[in-house]
């Protein structure tokens, strides 16, 4: 388990981890003014509207929807507790993620989002039926659930900054002030969000080795972590 790109198969999914280099984004000059100037008002693109394909990907998303749930039922009948993490870590957030979809298929002008994500999760989806059915093979299963867990720590970790901004954008969007107090608002409260943000960028560092057993405190600690830089951020929107 020390080296885990020697105990998968090659899986582009579950290497394609972007993570924040060592240095810290606070040492380059302007990044504080790239902050601030990122919340000034600007026109957001509009997305065109498709129709057609969306049953097709609904279609090949219910079959590897089917498959992941025929996995479960199998691992659960093998009471495997090496494996079970597949089940929590991976399937049942992948079935509760296809749901989503499904009612975001159904919302107006939805279906441009869905296709894109009923054909991102049925690729992933189908890497793992493979893994499970195709391998077998216990350790690389289990070095996949921990680059798996890698992955998702990073990505609600991206998810946590782009609530900040939303949210900050939508206090200042609220604000029954008059533009002079406003601007001063927008620029003293992002300055001040910029140190927060940018300490939640500073955990994207990817563990340099790390074993099925200890990754799950590995998580713990860098949730903890998390949520601290993302609730002091928020007070410092609301104050």
């Amino acid at each position: 388990m020390e080296n885990l790109d020697n105990n998968i198969p090659h899986v582009s999914h579950f290497e394609n981890i972007e993570v924040t280099p060592q240095r810290s984004s606070l040492e380059k000059p302007g990044f504080f003014q790239r902050f601030v100037e990122s919340f000034l008002p600007s026109k957001e693109p509009v997305e065109a509207k498709l129709s057609k394909k969306v049953c097709c990907h609904t279609e090949n998303a219910k079959k590897v929807q089917a498959q992941l749930k025929n996995i479960r039922e199998e691992l659960k009948a093998e009471v495997d507790a090496e494996l079970s993490p597949m089940i929590t870590e991976v399937i049942n957030p992948m079935l509760r993620d296809v749901k989503k979809i499904h009612r975001m298929m159904k919302r107006e002008n939805g279906e441009c989002a869905a296709i894109k994500h009923y054909k991102e999760w049925t690729e992933d989806a189908k890497l793992w039926v493979e893994l499970y059915s195709k391998n077998k093979d216990k350790e690389a299963i289990k070095a996949a659930i921990v680059k798996h867990i890698i992955t998702k720590s990073m990505e609600t970790i991206e998810k946590d900054i782009r609530f900040i901004e939303k949210y900050f954008r939508q206090s200042l969007e609220q604000a029954q002030l008059d533009p002079e107090e406003l601007s001063r608002i927008r620029i003293d409260k992002a300055r001040a969000l910029a140190e927060h943000v940018e300490k939640l960028h500073s955990l994207k560092v990817l563990p340099e080795a790390m074993s099925f057993d200890s990754v799950s405190n590995w998580r713990q600690g860098l949730d903890d972590q998390r949520a601290k830089h993302f609730d002091d951020a928020l007070h410092v929107i609301d104050s």
